[in-house]
C-alpha cells in the first residue's frame, strides 16, 4: 500500500510540474524491472528502492542486478534502517541518496523530489553528448526539445538566449557562446547574435544575406558578411535553395 502510494505521489508531482520524466514502473518483481531495461536499455533511470521489500529478493538484491544492467543509473534506497548503509557500501552500489522512511511521508516525498532533480540536472549536463535533444531548465524544471524542432537561436537580454522552435519560443539563461561549445555540425553561427539550424534551412538568398527557415519563407535570420561564404559550403551538400543559383 505505502509503494502504491508512493508511486502515485511521484506520478501526481511529475504531472503537475510538467517535468520531462514518468513513472514506468512500481513493482516488487525484478523480472518486470529486467524487462524494461531490456525494452529501453539506453533510457536514462532512477530507481527508488525499498531495501526491505519482504520478497524472495531483497532491495539490496535488485539492487545489484540493476547495477550490473545499467552500471551508471541513480539508485535511491528508502530504508527504515540505516545501518543497512554498510551493507549498501560493501556491496558497491554508489547509491545516490538514502531516504529515511521512518521520517514521515511529507520528508520522503521531499527526499523524492529532490533526487528527481538532481537526476535530470544531470541528465541535461550530458546534452552535449546527445545528438537529438537540447535540455535546458527553467526555474529548476527541466526539459528537452528535439533539434529537429529547433529552427534557430538568437541573443536576447544579457546572459539570455531565446530558442525559435516549430511550434514554440522559450528564453532561457544561456549564451549563443554556451551552444557552440556544444559543437553540433548542424548549428552554425550565421551573425554575433544568431545560431541557426542548418538541416532547416530552406531557402539562401546570398546577395541578401538572409536565410529562411520555413518553406513559407516567414522565418528568415541575417547572414554576416564574413559568414556568407562558409554558410554557402556548410550548405552545399543540403536539399535547398540559394538564391544566387538562380
Amino acid at each position: 500500500m505505502q509503494r502504491q502510494q508512493t508511486g502515485q505521489n511521484i506520478k501526481k508531482y511529475l504531472e503537475f510540474e510538467g517535468l520531462d520524466a514518468a513513472l514506468v514502473l512500481s513493482t516488487i518483481n525484478f523480472i518486470e524491472i529486467n524487462n524494461d531495461i531490456l525494452s529501453h536499455p539506453n533510457d536514462p533511470y532512477l530507481f527508488f528502492i525499498d531495501i526491505d521489500l519482504g520478497n524472495q529478493l531483497s532491495g539490496i538484491e535488485i539492487a545489484n542486478n540493476v547495477r550490473k544492467k545499467l552500471p551508471f543509473c541513480n539508485i535511491v534506497f528508502l530504508t527504515a534502517h540505516i545501518e543497512y548503509s554498510l551493507v549498501i557500501v560493501r556491496n558497491h552500489l554508489r547509491p545516490l541518496d538514502y531516504i529515511l522512511k521512518s521520517s514521515g511521508q511529507d520528508e520522503v516525498m521531499e527526499g523524492i523530489r529532490q533526487n528527481i532533480q538532481t537526476t535530470l540536472k544531470e541528465i541535461e549536463k550530458s546534452h552535449n553528448r546527445n545528438d537529438r535533444y537540447y535540455y535546458y531548465s527553467i526555474d529548476d524544471y527541466h526539459y528537452r526539445i528535439n533539434y529537429d524542432d529547433i529552427l534557430y537561436f538568437v541573443a536576447s537580454k544579457k546572459n539570455t538566449i531565446k530558442i525559435y522552435a516549430r511550434s514554440n519560443i522559450v528564453e532561457i539563461g544561456c549564451s549563443l557562446k554556451q551552444i557552440e561549445d556544444l559543437e553540433k555540425p548542424f548549428l552554425f553561427r550565421c551573425h554575433k547574435s544568431y545560431i541557426i539550424n542548418i538541416n532547416n534551412v530552406n531557402l539562401f538568398v546570398e546577395h541578401l544575406g538572409e536565410v529562411f527557415l520555413d518553406e513559407k519563407h516567414l522565418v528568415k535570420c541575417p547572414v554576416s558578411i564574413r559568414k556568407l561564404r562558409a554558410l554557402r559550403k556548410k550548405l552545399a551538400t543540403k536539399n535547398f535553395t540559394n538564391d544566387s543559383d538562380k
